[in-house]
């Protein structure tokens, strides 16, 4: 769907109907608000539900004192967050690079390529400072931060862990 946001403003100016849209008496940022809307409409439910699928199988596949886990609802929410947060940014970032050129997807190539590297540096070194040069930098610590407020043991968790892997020393 990212991809499909370099298309948004770019199809109509290609096909010239975008000269006939501006004759009506309709704001160019009206045009592009639309289009984003409908992009919206289309990528949030898509994302929504796939998080819904993943709720409910870890809920029901996580260790819990009763049927569903009910406790990591906090983390589930800041996910949710920012997984629509960064779809607004990359939806709007590469509709933009759309209007640059005709070609708009070779520009959101390598802008692909760098939140990829980005994804990939969280897994290895998650407090890199490069990681605040990235919209996927920025997601994750809206995530970081809802896990904080949701599981307030963390802290505790993390220096019994450094303990232990002092004393296997």
């Amino acid at each position: 769907p990212l991809f499909m946001a370099t298309g948004l403003i770019r199809n109509e100016m290609t096909s010239g109907t975008m000269h006939f849209m501006l004759a009506k008496p309709i704001a160019r940022t009206e045009v592009f608000l639309y289009r984003m809307l409908g992009f919206l409409a289309l990528a949030w439910p898509y994302v929504t539900v796939l998080l819904l699928l993943e709720v409910i199988v870890f809920g029901l596949a996580g260790p819990s004192e009763g049927f569903f886990r009910l406790q990591d609802l906090g983390v589930w929410l800041s996910i949710w967050l920012a997984a629509l947060l960064a779809i607004l940014v990359y939806g709007m970032l590469f509709c933009m690079l759309g209007v640059m050129w005709k070609h708009g997807i070779i520009l959101a190539l390598p802008f692909a390529a760098w939140e990829l590297g980005m994804i990939l540096t969280t897994l290895g070194a998650p407090d890199a400072s490069i990681l605040r040069f990235s919209v996927i930098g920025w997601a994750m610590n809206i995530v970081d931060a809802g896990a904080a407020l949701t599981w307030t043991d963390t802290p505790l968790m993390i220096e019994m862990g450094m303990w232990f892997d002092s004393g296997a020393s």
